[in-house]
């Protein structure tokens, strides 16, 4: 296991996901009819994560520092937990993979709630560097799946990947496809796109008569750690340089379901707030600096940005005190749609 390239361990991982999945149903067309997608999902999520888990479990004697940090990269790669967000800022994925376990859930439970019985064709829009296409193509092992990114960098990591999918850079915002998809798919990326009203309706219509239209995006924006992040912005001589600095953004569960429905025959939106157990010092620092801190710590240098974190840091750890147990709760709601077209 240890001498294993990324690429290789990952597309083990993904056909030990897909050989679960023709197990449980009979093989490959089986697993490509199954209709019921939160019971059929549940297992494949069970096998990657138990996986995870026991990989982790078993890093001292499978090849030590090296090999988990290799593995860890491609679980957090592969369960899609990425929210990366505008075309030309910077990425850090060891940033994401501080967490790579809690960034699993949301990408795996939209999926869960995905009905589309032997899809032909899938999409998934702001795949980042492969994030949530993993799944898509375990899940389908017999469909053709694409990413679209904005950006070649990500693309190009996405190719490393080893997930078998075929890369497309574009802009969300104009990008129009050859062909229609049975699902279009996207985790935690339109908060980053404006215009939603428009957006929405324009993706919707690359999905096939019975297709799928699915999307997740954070709705913690009025949370304290991006309350605070904006109070500390505009509050210290760097205002005037963040006066500008656009935040990502959502419209409301009930604004969602007025722009998918009368484009769909059901509708499914849910929100979910997951309570994240965190370790260490400044744990949600931690997070928010990997996501939705960015345009802020990108947009200073130098002494600036370190005046800046540290009065942010201080009223965190005032909003997210560490617990007798050493730990740190944040709460992240998120927000889910699944229109079937």
């Amino acid at each position: 296991m240890a001498g294993r390239s990324g690429g290789q361990l990952l597309a083990a991982v993904s056909a030990a996901a897909g050989q679960h999945l023709a197990a449980a149903s009979g093989g490959h067309a089986g697993a490509e009819s199954m209709t019921t997608g939160a019971d059929d999902f549940a297992g494949l999520e069970r096998a990657l994560h138990g996986f995870w888990l026991s990989s982790r479990e078993g890093r001292a004697s499978r090849g030590g520092a090296a090999w988990l940090s290799t593995l860890e990269g491609l679980m957090g790669l592969y369960f899609g937990r990425l929210e990366w967000s505008f075309s030309g800022m910077e990425w850090n994925p060891g940033a994401y993979l501080n967490f790579a376990d809690e960034r699993t859930r949301p990408a795996a439970d939209l999926l869960a709630r995905v009905r589309v019985a032997s899809p032909q064709r899938v999409v998934d829009l702001g795949c980042g560097p492969g994030n949530s296409t993993g799944l898509l193509a375990a899940r389908w092992p017999g469909a053709e799946v694409v990413g679209v990114d904005s950006s070649a960098a990500m693309l190009a990591q996405a190719a490393r990947s080893g997930v078998r999918a075929r890369w497309v850079e574009a802009d969300l915002n104009t990008w129009v496809p050859e062909v229609a998809y049975d699902l279009v798919f996207s985790n935690a990326t339109f908060q980053w796109l404006g215009e939603h009203r428009v957006l929405l309706p324009r993706l919707m219509g690359f999905v096939r008569p019975g297709g799928v239209f699915a999307f997740q995006v954070p709705e913690n924006f009025s949370a304290a750690s991006h309350r605070l992040m904006r109070e500390v912005a505009a509050s210290g001589p760097w205002s005037e340089k963040l006066r500008d600095v656009r935040e990502g953004s959502v419209l409301s569960a009930e604004d969602y379901y007025g722009i998918v429905s009368p484009l769909a025959r059901s509708v499914d939106v849910w929100q979910t707030t997951y309570l994240h157990v965190l370790d260490g010092d400044d744990p949600v620092l931690g997070w928010v600096r990997a996501t939705g801190l960015r345009p802020f710590v990108q947009a200073l240098e130098g002494g600036e940005r370190a005046g800046f974190l540290e009065a942010y840091r201080a009223r965190l750890r005032v909003a997210y005190p560490k617990r007798a147990d050493g730990r740190t709760l944040f709460a992240f709601r998120r927000l889910f749609v699944v229109a079937e077209v």
